[in-house]
């Protein structure tokens, strides 16, 4: 799988977790007509999960001085992994919900390849 650098947040492919972050400049696909893009490639089997998120979701402040974040993210996809895909999702809005109020979009998307 190629996963392109081309979102404002990170991609959890299911190795590395950091393979897929997005590096700091890099634009919306087609905002920019010129714009380039960096990519890495990853291998994916059955079971693996592939998580992409708006920042609605790692954004959201889980204390006074702190954001939910990614390291969060992290933990509850890896614990929760085997789960099928739409508990996977209730799970970490849950998670973000039961932390404070709302001001941003959530959006989540969770691929498992088959095979």
């Amino acid at each position: 799988m190629q996963l392109l650098g081309a979102r404002s947040d990170p991609a959890l492919p299911p190795r590395d977790l950091a393979l897929g972050a997005s590096e700091p400049g890099q634009f919306p696909v087609g905002l920019i007509p010129t714009a380039e893009y960096s990519s890495a490639t990853t291998r994916c089997d059955g079971g693996d999960v592939f998580l992409m998120l708006t920042d609605g979701i790692v954004e959201v402040a889980y204390s006074r001085d702190e954001e939910f974040g990614l390291e969060r993210v992290e933990r509850l996809v890896v614990e929760n992994s085997a789960r099928p895909l739409a508990e996977l999702a209730e799970i970490l809005i849950v998670a973000t919900w039961a932390q404070s109020r709302h001001m941003d979009d959530q959006t989540i998307l969770l691929v498992r390849p088959i095979g």
